[in-house]
């Protein structure tokens, strides 16, 4: 075999197994503190889900007078990228503060649905507060694990506004921006089946 050749055949296989190392070394998203939180089932759905849809929750507002958030009458899929991405936010210890309580009411205008099979949970995203809630069972909101999400609201508002395109109340929002504030806020911690696509 030629000098050249066999330099350029050395090559090729050297940037082969530097490639297979560093895959073989990525790192899974950290979640010993999540693992804590949320059980198994959770975080089997979170983590390989055989689809995920978007909706939007919408609701009445007071703003000097009433007004409807845009409105998306049902789930829709996402694609399979960003359902990676969002799993990888979600599952990921570093998306949330674990020492900090807020002081608030999360107030979801956005939901992210799991599905495995024909069982699902559902991720709400308030970004009011930057909170998401992760409900196991849409009856049974008293299960619902709210996490503070602030370190995660860039990453999470980036996919949001790219599942949700058209949502002009979503495009507006920015990284330091906040939701515009519920003067009446639904009772979300007791949800009702009417509120959520089926």
């Amino acid at each position: 075999m030629p000098r050249k050749t066999r330099s350029i055949v050395l090559t090729l296989i050297g940037s082969l197994v530097v490639a297979i190392i560093s895959g073989g070394c990525a790192k899974s998203p950290e979640t010993k503190l999540l693992k804590a939180r949320l059980d198994d089932r959770t975080i089997q759905f979170l983590a390989a889900p055989d689809r995920v849809e978007v909706f939007r929750i919408t609701t009445e507002i007071t703003v000097g007078k009433q007004k409807s958030l845009p409105k998306v009458p049902v789930a829709k899929p996402l694609d399979t990228a960003l359902a990676g991405r969002l799993s990888q936010i979600i599952l990921n210890d570093k998306s949330y503060e674990w020492n900090t309580v807020k002081q608030c009411i999360i107030n979801p205008g956005v939901g992210y649905r799991f599905w495995r099979g024909k069982e699902s949970i559902t991720v709400l995203v308030c970004f009011q507060c930057n909170e998401i809630g992760i409900l196991p069972d849409i009856t049974e909101s008293q299960k619902m694990k709210i996490l503070e999400c602030d370190p995660a609201r860039g990453a999470l508002l980036e996919l949001t506004k790219q599942a949700l395109p058209d949502d002009q109340h979503i495009r507006e929002l920015t990284v330091n921006s906040r939701a515009r504030q519920w003067q009446n806020p639904p009772p979300l911690c007791q949800p009702t089946l009417a509120l959520w696509p089926s």
